[in-house]
């Protein structure tokens, strides 16, 4: 009996934090870059002005409105080539944050062919 209550108790913990991982994440699947560069605010990082044009899911600041995001750091390098380049071809992208909100952590940026 003991076993099977400690077992039950770890799945829950398991499901719980997929659970809250997963729903943490911010999608925009159409966005627009507006401005891309480095961030003043923070020493090293890389600043970006996103609109969420459509296809959002948990993103907080909603559609059509632009927000500062920083990149997570690891991949600033690759997320402002991204981001340039959708700036000079005029296309949008599919961005991941950790909030969809001003000032939120962009964790991911794939250029889309539109």
């Amino acid at each position: 009996m003991n076993r099977s209550k400690k077992l039950i108790g770890a799945l829950i913990v398991i499901a719980a934090f997929f659970f809250t991982s997963s729903a943490m994440a911010a999608t925009c699947s159409n966005a627009k870059v507006t401005l891309a560069g480095p961030n003043a605010a923070f020493i090293n990082d890389t600043g970006l002005q996103i609109t969420c044009i459509s296809g959002a899911s948990g993103w907080a600041a909603g559609l059509n409105v632009s927000i500062s995001q920083t990149v997570h750091p690891d991949i600033k390098d690759q997320v402002l080539a991204t981001a340039l380049t959708a700036i000079s071809l005029g296309r949008n992208v599919y961005v991941i944050s950790d909030t969809g909100a001003v000032g939120g952590l962009l964790s991911a940026m794939y250029l889309q062919n539109n």
